[in-house]
């Protein structure tokens, strides 16, 4: 049977309901499902249509929930993707490895005016350990969700992405499989930034590229020679007619922030560091969008807007991670067609829009 897509803006009139091409192989049968619709830019306005984006009927107005994870911000997403599905105000706990042990007594021990938690959400396995040390002192017990593998028996869920799923896997009932990784960024919270975004980066109805770029990670460099290409790429697509927007991370190191702040183009607007971040509504601007390869979350989170996204190359360092991110980034190319190498333009193509927290948060809610 015909698959149904959605393109570009027919996102903000209708609700989406998708499965992917085929089950995954060698794991559990699940079916893969998303959902979509509209509203409208301030830092603090827009975290609250965030916020509202979710479902009232999704929330249980009585869970508190936690997220456990370093603070880096991909991981977090992760985490509060899936606890903003039962909570407006996730409590965020800090598993930083510089501060565990003093936190370990003041941030993971509830004070008495803090409620225990409902659900705890972790990721990473600084967050793993974090949350077996943090369950003995708890006065109740709170379902405990791992979004990757366990290492430790203490978690009642684990989320393991597809391209790390082994068919051993399948026989723990505890253990689910997922397509990438659970984000923050949501379909319908792109829908209710897109009007707003759009006015403010492309007034005139230009159309919109939008970069997303992390930093060197142990698995790829931005050798100068990477940043150089970068550097042309950003400027061919201003060429083509695009309003390019270009967003760094806390990782981009300073030689590559500073020659892409120094590239002058009035269709170009790099984000300068300065107030608050516009990273989301440069997403819901985006009518495509340019991922550097060192990242897994912002492919997810460029995925939540239905909108092309392709994959910037990177000069790569040989190592068991780099051979994470392949499978990562080939299992999305190759087998789900979700994104697409770049190979110089943004040309537009379908997929199933992404929204693997719903889904997860569907099968945490079953078991609550």
């Amino acid at each position: 049977m015909k698959k149904p897509y959605v393109r570009g803006d027919d996102m903000q009139h209708c609700e989406i309901n998708r499965e992917f091409p085929a089950p995954l192989s060698g794991g559990k049968d699940e079916s893969f499902t998303q959902t979509t619709a509209p509203k409208p830019i301030g830092s603090s306005a827009m975290l609250a249509i965030d916020a509202c984006s979710i479902p009232e009927s999704d929330l249980r107005s009585d869970c508190v929930a936690w997220t456990v994870s370093i603070s880096k911000a991909g991981v977090r997403s992760q985490c509060e993707g899936i606890a903003r599905r039962f909570s407006r105000s996730p409590v965020h706990k800090c598993a930083d490895h510089q501060n565990f042990f003093r936190r370990l007594l003041t941030d993971f021990r509830p004070s008495p005016p803090e409620a225990d938690p409902d659900l705890i959400v972790s990721c990473g396995w600084r967050g793993e350990r974090a949350v077996g040390r943090l369950k003995v002192q708890l006065r109740k017990k709170p379902l405990s969700v791992l979004l990757q593998r366990p290492k430790e028996d203490v978690f009642d869920l684990a989320f393991i992405s597809s391209y790390a799923w082994r068919p051993s896997d399948a026989d723990n009932a505890r253990y689910h499989r997922m397509i990438g990784v659970p984000v923050s960024v949501t379909p319908l919270s792109v829908a209710a930034r897109r009007p707003q975004a759009r006015a403010l980066y492309a007034p005139s109805g230009q159309k919109v590229a939008t970069v997303l770029i992390g930093g060197s990670n142990g698995a790829y460099i931005f050798a100068p020679g990477a940043v150089s290409e970068l550097e042309r790429a950003i400027r061919s697509l201003g060429r083509q007619g695009w309003r390019v927007l270009v967003s760094t991370s806390p990782r981009t190191d300073a030689p590559a922030f500073e020659a892409l702040r120094n590239i002058e183009d009035e269709n170009v607007l790099v984000w300068d560091r300065n107030g608050d971040n516009p990273y989301r509504d440069y997403l819901a601007a985006a009518d495509a969008l340019l991922v550097t390869r060192d990242s897994m979350t912002m492919p997810c989170e460029a995925l939540a807007t239905g909108k092309p996204v392709y994959i910037f190359d990177l000069a790569q360092v040989p190592s068991l991670r780099l051979a994470k991110f392949e499978r990562f980034h080939d299992e999305f190319e190759n087998e789900f067609r979700l994104t697409r190498s770049f190979r110089g333009s943004l040309d537009p193509y379908d997929y199933p829009v992404l929204d693997e927290a719903s889904r997860i948060a569907d099968i945490i809610r079953s078991r609550m």
